[in-house]
């Protein structure tokens, strides 16, 4: 949200702290109370619920694929599931996220983060930062994509490419690049797709390397298949 903006407040949460404002084309989102002024009698201002509700749910399809000599298979199908445990306080609700693979073809991997119920935004962990957060927030920029999705044509903001890397043992260094697209209204991701590579710097059989890249990468796929949010469309 630009600084400077004028919007249109159409309800609050019970202590004014979150407000509920109009953006454009039946566009909705929360911005909290230590961000905006509210002009006018607030005192007339409805009660609403929160962005997030209480029994958040979303699934998503995952999808990766190997190319290098050492895959033990070429791809492998699976499914993200994300569900609210708890509200902890008003503010923040619990969520997990569990990944599991058919037949076993990769590791389970589980999460546990904080959602945000206002503004739809994901704890953040300025010391361990994520290529992508699952849960951007409401609004998170301008469309620069549609797509036919969940039987409606969704409006997306999409980052542009990110990278991130990890050091590892023996000079190697893992790099990642990709990007991830969001639903305008509500903030959570809808596709995902990034590429891991493998640079090595050192020396072998007399040879020096500086980030050297040999040719072996995976792609990792994720497309949103089910939430009860209610996703923006045109």
């Amino acid at each position: 949200m630009s600084e400077g903006r004028e919007l249109g407040v159409v309800g609050s949460d019970a202590d004014q702290t979150w407000w509920k404002v109009y953006f454009a084309d039946d566009q909705f989102g929360w911005v909290s109370d230590t961000t905006v002024h509210v002009k006018g009698p607030s005192g007339e201002v409805p009660v609403t619920g929160p962005l997030m509700p209480d029994d958040l749910e979303a699934t998503w399809a995952v999808y990766w694929e190997c190319h290098a000599e050492g895959c033990a298979q070429e791809e492998c199908l699976g499914d993200s599931r994300a569900k609210a445990l708890q509200v902890r306080t008003v503010r923040w609700l619990e969520v997990t996220r569990k990944a599991t693979w058919q037949e076993e073809c990769g590791e389970p991997e589980d999460w546990l983060t904080q959602v945000d119920r206002y503004s739809g935004q994901e704890r953040r962990v300025p010391s361990d930062p994520p290529l992508f957060y699952v849960w951007e927030g409401a609004d998170p920029g301008p469309e620069n994509r549609t797509i036919e999705l969940l039987g409606g044509t969704l409006s997306l903001w999409c980052t542009d490419t990110r990278s991130g890397e990890v050091a590892q043992e023996d000079g190697w260094t893992i790099l990642f690049e990709g990007s991830a697209c969001y639903d305008r209204i509500q903030g959570v991701m809808v596709t995902m797709e990034y590429i891991k590579r493998w640079l090595f710097t050192g020396t072998y059989a007399g040879r020096t390397y500086e980030r050297e890249y040999f040719g072996d990468y995976e792609v990792y796929r994720q497309i949103l298949t089910s939430t009860n949010l209610r996703l923006g469309s045109e």
